[in-house]
């Protein structure tokens, strides 16, 4: 955890504007929602199609909060010297459509098949893809932490910052404190999940 009120402040601060650009990201999305009919079987990959660069951008915009963050909060803490945050690297778009796919296409045909109606199937899978998207933005700015904690001498690792409403696994993550870094694991982000990296020096 932070060791300053500064840098707790910070940290309030940067969960936030991660939130916001997820907001965003998911207020874009439901605007693209409308190209997907599940009667028309080419419409899904067209609603992916046009998801994937909303979450490039998105994602970039995650990264480039993060970097922000990271060097205020070094000198909030009283970190000496100079870094460079590592920006995450651009997504990987294939891996993007395919969870787009499972949260959105198949498992909607697999809801309808078991009995479901068209429009409830089709508003639970703007449910489960609205958290793949979600996820898949805010990648950007927990890589960009992690990255950067890993590349910087003077950090003994990262932890885990959840929301009031976090889930089991993410609290018991979150319990762990610090013992995070390069080596020993990655961000395990769910879908619709808020947490956030906190590098701790």
């Amino acid at each position: 955890m932070a060791t300053s009120s500064v840098g707790a402040g910070l940290t309030a601060q940067h969960r936030q504007a991660q939130l916001q650009v997820r907001a965003l990201a998911l207020r874009d999305f439901v605007r693209l929602w409308p190209l997907w009919t599940p009667d028309d079987e080419g419409s899904f990959e067209r609603l992916a199609v046009a998801t994937v660069p909303l979450i490039r951008a998105h994602h970039q915009i995650s990264s480039s909060i993060a970097s922000a963050y990271y060097q205020a909060f070094r000198r909030a803490e009283g970190v000496s010297g100079d870094t460079t945050p590592r920006s995450a690297d651009p997504i990987n778009a294939d891996r993007v459509t395919a969870s787009l796919y499972v949260t959105g296409s198949v498992m909607t045909g697999k809801a309808i098949a078991a009995g479901l109606s068209p429009q409830a199937a089709m508003q639970t899978a703007l449910t489960r893809t609205s958290g793949a998207v979600g996820r898949h933005v805010l990648g950007g700015g927990r890589e960009t932490l992690i990255r950067s904690t890993a590349s910087d001498r003077r950090t003994r690792g990262w932890g885990r910052v959840t929301g009031g409403n976090a889930c089991d696994f993410c609290e018991m993550l979150a319990g762990r404190g610090a013992v995070y870094s390069d080596d020993t694991a990655d961000f395990q982000a769910h879908d619709h999940c808020a947490c956030q990296a906190e590098p701790q020096f």
